[in-house]
């Protein structure tokens, strides 16, 4: 078994664990449709004007496979990530799209550095939050900082907030609290013709310590990716966003999205 590129390993990853259109049409239906300005004809050529497209900053886009089908369903998207190469693969993959995305490469807490806010929608899917000071850390013994996770988790959400038109939504999913430990297939499929799983073999260590080993088959061959991030109880993440400025009320845990059966949704608004 090889320890494969996490990027490569993430994109064939994907379509084993989600239908991505299925998904994609889903959070189109919660965002509420693309508002757009059309012709309606007649010898003046009226404009009927149903304003702007919806905006969406997608500051996890990863290796794009959801940045991509929005823009294709006709948002406005600007879209960023905190890892070099994952931006590099959404900016290849929007290329091959027809696309012109121009990924970021951003933490959280400097989207202002590069994005002016008033977002109808801010989302980080493919549950990013508890890598926070972890991502592309294998060790198995990995020790995470949790207060300075916290620190680091207010500053992003209050980058985010500030993203946000008044009434925006803030979307992104994570583990559900009482997820259990252990070794399950969660997605089975085919890569190029060759048929496909992909399991996943979680363990919560010390408590607040998430620790998730990747395998994944094509035929014969089989390839890993370790991870290791924060568990974070939903009580928690309440506070830290409140701390960030949102608001008890307006948080909405494990909403319903068709096709996600992976990670629970959260839904904030501002």
């Amino acid at each position: 078994m090889e320890t494969t590129n996490y990027v490569s390993h993430w994109q064939k990853s994907v379509p084993l664990l989600w239908n991505v259109d299925e998904v994609a049409a889903s959070l189109e239906r919660k965002f509420g449709g693309v508002r757009r300005t059309e012709f309606v004809g007649g010898s003046g050529g009226l404009v009927a004007a149903w304003g702007s497209p919806k905006r969406i900053l997608d500051c996890g886009c990863g290796s794009g496979e959801f940045t991509i089908a929005l823009a294709k369903r006709g948002y406005a998207i600007d879209c960023s990530d905190g890892d070099a190469l994952m931006a590099d693969a959404t900016r290849q993959a929007s290329e091959a799209a027809g696309l012109a995305l121009d990924p970021k490469v951003l933490r959280w807490c400097e989207l202002s550095r590069h994005f002016e806010g008033g977002y109808d929608v801010v989302m980080l899917r493919g549950n990013s939050l508890p890598y926070v000071l972890s991502w592309g850390n294998q060790e198995d013994q990995f020790r995470i900082d949790c207060e300075k996770a916290d620190e680091s988790l207010v500053r992003s959400f209050r980058a985010i907030r500030e993203q946000l038109r008044r009434g925006g939504i803030f979307y992104f999913d994570m583990p559900h609290v009482f997820e259990k430990e252990g070794k399950e297939q969660v997605g089975k499929g085919e890569i190029g013709g060759i048929p496909a799983t992909l399991t996943f073999d979680i363990g919560h260590k010390r408590g607040h310590i998430r620790r998730v080993i990747s395998e994944l088959t094509v035929g014969n061959a089989k390839e890993e990716r370790i991870y290791n991030g924060l568990h974070l109880p939903f009580v928690k993440l309440d506070d830290l966003l409140q701390e960030a400025g949102f608001r008890l009320r307006d948080i909405r845990h494990c909403v319903a999205i068709n096709g996600e059966n992976i990670y629970s949704p959260f839904f904030v608004s501002r």
